[in-house]
């Protein structure tokens, strides 16, 4: 589920970027932050 979540996020990342580069930038920075906060507390 979340793999699935995380694939359709960075695909659609991708085309917003061809679009919008500043939206897809922003969609970088929210999926790294998620990222760091998760390991963080695995950690």
């Amino acid at each position: 589920m979340v793999s699935k979540l995380f694939d359709a996020g960075h695909i659609n990342g991708a085309h917003a970027m061809d679009r919008n580069d500043n939206h897809g930038a922003a969609s970088r920075r929210r999926v790294r932050l998620r990222a760091h906060r998760m390991q963080t507390s695995a950690a």
